[in-house]
């Protein structure tokens, strides 16, 4: 979903301060090389998600479930997802929307 370049690890982040019942703070990082991590460019509906560096601030970290789909970024309501539902162009119906 990121693309093939990055396959994408999550690591416990230190410190759990407010995490929801459940939950565990993360950083999404890439086994190719864990300094860098995902994040919103901008901490807003609608916003893109950027590889960064990772610099262990609030922005680049994450509340994640066993067994739950919905990734929250940590301290907000803003939840990833695939974006709008289309027809890629390659498939002959639309798949859907990553929901939590």
């Amino acid at each position: 979903m990121f693309g093939s370049y990055f396959a994408l690890l999550l690591l416990a982040a230190a410190g759990v301060a407010d995490v929801p019942a459940g939950y565990k703070k993360v950083y999404i990082t890439s086994l190719v090389n864990p300094k860098f991590v995902v994040q919103p460019k901008a901490a807003k509906a609608g916003s893109t998600v950027v590889v960064q560096t990772l610099t262990s601030k609030p922005e680049q970290q994450w509340y994640i479930k066993d067994g739950a789909t919905k990734i929250q970024l940590a301290d907000t309501t803003l939840c990833l997802d695939a974006g709008a539902k289309s027809k890629p162009p390659w498939i002959g119906e639309p798949t859907g929307r990553v929901r939590g």
